[in-house]
């Protein structure tokens, strides 16, 4: 697999750090927790990182020379947007860091395995290489093999908040690997609100290839909440792309602070 640098300009607070300052990751005793109860496939690594990398990593992001404005319901496909609907739910600085996604990498690749997907798992397996839509010809057996290089830093001062949306899959040119889930690494805790909420999709009996992804235009509603994650300092949230979540209105005085990354997957030949 090879990362081909992105157009930065293109990226919303696009930032390319020189690797010298990158800080060193050094982990701790991870646990996993399963999420039960969603459609689809989602987890929180606990302990993944120590106090002393949260910090590094926070101190790491408020250097960065750029930040942009995200609306309450924008760049959910990463890219920029001159709209943010006179609503600014966090500020970003999206980092191309491969250094830093490898050391994230070897902190929790000893969770990771291979899936057998279905009609109903919900992230981006079934794309064909050719672009057609039948799962029927496609590989249902994927293989995790790391974290990509597009690092996400966020900030969520009070009132922030995210609308429901869904995250979408990164195709390599090579055909063969894929992104197939995301993950929320926490910087910060905060219990005042700024939960990782998933969200209940009405689409769920349907196929993945024929549901709608479009991001939300309003607030979900509390009887729409299927779970709620509230962030704690080093931990990461895991799920399958195509999830429906949101960020829950945040409503404290201390930054929320996340790191918004991909898992990476190669298709397994043996299926």
């Amino acid at each position: 697999m090879v990362h081909t640098t992105p157009d930065i300009s293109k990226l919303p607070g696009g930032f390319i750090p020189d690797p010298l300052t990158i800080p060193v990751i050094t982990g701790g005793n991870t646990s996993i927790e399963n999420i039960e109860g969603l459609q689809g496939n989602a987890f929180v690594i606990h302990n993944a990182l120590t106090a002393e990398d949260c910090q590094n990593l926070r101190a790491f992001f408020s250097h960065a020379p750029v930040a942009a404005p995200v609306s309450v319901a924008g760049f959910s496909d990463g890219m920029m947007s001159a709209n943010t609907e006179g609503f600014v739910g966090s500020m970003r600085t999206t980092m191309w860091t491969p250094e830093l996604s490898a050391q994230v990498w070897e902190q929790i690749k000893h969770l990771f395995g291979s899936r057998i997907m279905d009609s109903k798992t919900s992230t981006d397996w079934w794309q064909s290489d050719s672009g057609h839509t039948n799962p029927h010809r496609t590989y249902r057996h994927w293989i995790a093999v790391g974290v990509s290089p597009m690092m996400r830093f966020m900030k969520y001062e009070d009132g922030g908040e995210h609308y429901a949306h869904y995250d979408a899959g990164y195709f390599y040119d090579d055909l063969e690997h894929r992104t197939l889930m995301s993950f929320v690494m926490y910087l910060t805790t905060n219990t005042e609100g700024g939960a990782t909420r998933f969200i209940k999709d009405e689409q769920s009996n349907l196929p993945v290839w024929e549901r709608k992804h479009d991001d939300w235009d309003r607030q979900v509603t509390e009887d729409e909440v299927l779970h709620a994650i509230h962030p704690t300092e080093g931990s990461i949230l895991v799920f399958d792309h195509r999830l429906c979540h949101d960020v829950q209105p945040y409503l404290g005085k201390n930054p929320r602070i996340i790191v918004r990354g991909d898992i990476i997957y190669r298709k397994f030949e043996g299926i």
